[in-house]
C-alpha cells in the first residue's frame, strides 16, 4: 500500500475502534506481542488510546516498579498461553481485573491480542488481592478499592454482535500487519513491544496532568526508565516534544473554555498552568494561528442568538 492508503486504512481502524468502544462503553486494550506497532508510527498513533490499562485502579498499580515489571511479565505469559491454543477466553489478571481475550492472528502467528474488561470479583477475593498488592504500592486498600469500583463499571459483553465485533477488530488489525525480514525465528518473535508500552504510558501520564510543570525526570520515574530513554523516544511516538505536545492538549482545553465569555483569558491561562497569560496567548496562536481572544469571538459571534 501507499503512504495515503495506508493513512486510509488506518483512519478508518481508528473510526471502527472509536465507535466501537462507544457503542459498548468498553474498557478495551490492544497488546502488541511482536512490535507491530513499533514498526510503524502511523498505524500506533492511529490505535494510542487503547493500547494500555488507563483507568484509575491500573494507572495506580503501576506505578510501583516491581507490579509495572511485573505486568510485562504477564503479557508475555499472555503471549505464551495464546500461542499454544490460540483461541478466545475470559480470565483474569493479577490485579483482579475480569478480561475477555482475543487473540490476533496473522497467517497462524499471533501478533497480539484484544481485551476486554469483562467484570468484577466479588469482595472476598479482591481483598485478598489487594492485600498482596498493599506490600509494593503506597496507596492504601480503602483508596483501591475505590479505583477498583470505579475501573470495573461497565456493561456486560454476552452480546453476540460484540464478539462478532471484535473479530472484526482483530481481523482488521492483522491485515495492516507486514513482519519485517528476518525478524522471527521459529515462530518467536524478537520484539514484545515494550517500547510502545513505555511511551503509551507516558503519554497517558501527560494526558492526566498536562495542567502541571511536568518535568522529565518526573515522567521518566513514572514510566520506571531513564530520563534519555523518555527524551529519545517521544518524539518519534507523538512528532513533536515533551513541550509541544503538552501545549497542545492545553490549547485544545483552551478551546472549549474560550466558548464561555465568562471565563476571562488571564485566568484561563493560569488555570491551565501558565504563570504569564501574555505567554499563553503567544503559545495559542502559534499553534492555531490565532489569538485567543479572536479564537473567542469567532466562536460566540457564529453562535445562534
Amino acid at each position: 500500500m501507499t503512504a495515503d492508503e495506508k493513512q486510509h486504512v488506518y483512519e478508518g481502524l481508528k473510526t471502527y475502534l472509536d465507535t466501537l468502544v462507544m457503542d459498548y462503553g468498553l474498557h478495551l486494550v490492544i497488546k502488541d506481542f511482536v512490535g507491530f506497532l513499533e514498526q510503524d508510527m502511523a498505524l500506533y498513533r492511529a490505535l494510542q488510546d487503547y493500547i494500555i490499562h488507563k483507568t484509575s485502579y491500573c494507572m495506580a498499580i503501576k506505578e510501583n516498579h516491581r507490579l509495572w515489571k511485573y505486568c510485562l511479565y504477564t503479557k508475555a505469559l499472555l503471549h505464551k498461553t495464546l500461542m499454544k491454543n490460540p483461541k478466545p477466553f475470559i480470565g483474569q489478571c493479577y490485579g483482579g481485573i475480569m478480561e475477555y481475550v482475543l487473540p490476533i492472528i496473522h497467517k497462524k502467528q499471533v501478533i497480539g491480542a484484544i481485551t476486554v474488561g469483562f467484570g468484577r470479583l466479588e469482595n472476598k477475593l479482591l481483598e485478598d488481592i489487594l492485600r498482596g498488592l498493599k506490600r509494593y504500592t503506597q496507596i492504601d486498600i480503602a483508596m483501591l478499592q475505590d479505583y477498583y469500583k470505579e475501573s470495573t463499571e461497565m456493561v456486560g459483553i454476552s452480546s453476540e454482535g460484540l464478539y462478532q465485533r471484535l473479530g472484526i477488530l482483530a481481523e482488521y488489525i492483522s491485515l495492516t500487519y507486514e513482519p519485517v525480514h528476518g525478524s522471527k525465528k521459529k515462530g518467536i518473535v524478537v520484539s514484545k513491544g515494550q517500547e510502545t508500552y513505555t511511551m503509551s504510558h507516558a503519554i497517558a501520564y501527560i494526558q492526566k496532568h498536562y495542567k502541571e510543570d511536568i518535568k522529565l525526570k518526573q515522567l521518566a520515574k513514572y514510566c520506571h526508565c531513564s530520563n534519555s530513554y523518555i527524551s529519545h523516544h517521544f518524539k518519534k511516538y507523538t512528532g513533536v516534544t515533551l513541550k509541544t505536545y503538552v501545549n497542545i492538549l492545553r490549547v485544545e482545553e483552551a478551546k472549549m473554555l474560550l466558548e464561555d465569555e465568562q471565563i476571562a483569558i488571564t485566568h484561563m491561562a493560569y488555570e491551565l498552568g501558565y504563570k504569564d497569560s501574555n505567554y499563553f496567548s503567544k503559545v495559542f496562536k502559534d499553534i492555531t494561528g490565532i489569538s485567543p481572544a479572536n479564537y473567542r469571538l469567532n466562536k460566540t459571534k457564529n453562535v445562534p442568538k
